[in-house]
């Protein structure tokens, strides 16, 4: 068996892109929707943006002969607030809800190389770590259920 695990970051940032109704409202950043797989995100990014963050935790489901590894991920989207022209605060959420049902029990949302996506659930979106009186921000949570092909 493979120790490799899987990196989420490009399925599900490709995924964010691909949804319209999402990434026409992010901000542009060199020339492309502002969805960033790392942090921190570069210093000139726009508002509002789309967050991947690294894997929050890994677990499985390995049977002997199969590896079934559960990644956790958190999908942030953030917005100004008070800005003039950049009241964000619907439109972060708007996006955090479009990105629920994008991925929320849609396993086919993502594709993942060298794994098939068994099950993929989301929870929120919540309040993020980013919420203050200039920023505001909302967290998807993504628990993608993978397996291993052989």
């Amino acid at each position: 068996m493979s120790s490799a695990l899987p990196d989420l970051s490009e399925p599900i940032r490709t995924a964010l892109l691909e949804a319209v109704a999402i990434s026409s409202g992010l901000g542009v950043w060199q020339g492309d929707p502002a969805v960033f797989t790392r942090v921190p995100v570069p210093a000139d990014a726009p508002y509002p943006m789309s967050v991947v963050s690294a894997d929050v935790a890994i677990t499985d489901d390995d049977y002997l002969n199969s590896e079934m590894p559960i990644v956790v991920r958190d999908v942030l989207f953030i917005g100004q607030l008070g800005a003039p022209g950049a009241d964000h605060y619907r439109v972060v959420e708007d996006m955090a809800r479009q990105a629920r049902a994008l991925f929320h029990n849609k396993r086919f949302a993502i594709s993942v190389p060298g794994f098939h996506v068994r099950d993929l659930r989301c929870s929120g979106p919540i309040p993020g770590p980013t919420d203050t009186v200039d920023e505001v921000s909302r967290v998807v949570t993504l628990v993608a259920q993978l397996q291993a092909l052989p």
